[in-house]
């Protein structure tokens, strides 16, 4: 579990959270967190910002935006992997599930 994502379970009446992603770590990394994570405030209530280059999106557009970057990041290598909220939920091929891991080290994301 991230260590910022355990912070969350101290709040019980948490309406919205702002998560600033830091100059060490990268938007995507949080790709998926909306399953893995108990969301006080439910996960259509928070927000992702990218203060150095300008980005945020609401955690389930971020959600979207990725999934949909690998998805088309496995046909450029001739697979055909569908994902949901970060988890592959269609995969043509077993060996691709070992692809999917480095897909985002790949491309330097």
């Amino acid at each position: 579990m991230r260590e910022e994502s355990t912070l969350f379970y101290h709040f019980e009446n948490v309406e919205e959270i702002h998560l600033i992603v830091s100059k060490r770590s990268k938007m995507w990394e949080w790709h998926g967190s909306s399953g893995k994570y108990n969301w006080p405030c439910g996960v259509e209530n928070v927000l992702v910002m990218d203060e150095e280059v300008g980005e945020q999106l609401k955690l389930m557009d971020l959600e979207f935006k990725y999934d949909r970057i690998m998805e088309a990041q496995s046909r450029e290598q001739g697979d055909n992997l569908l994902f949901l909220k970060g988890g592959c939920i269609y995969d043509n091929d077993m060996e691709a599930r070992e692809v999917r891991s480095a897909m985002f080290t790949e491309r330097g994301l």
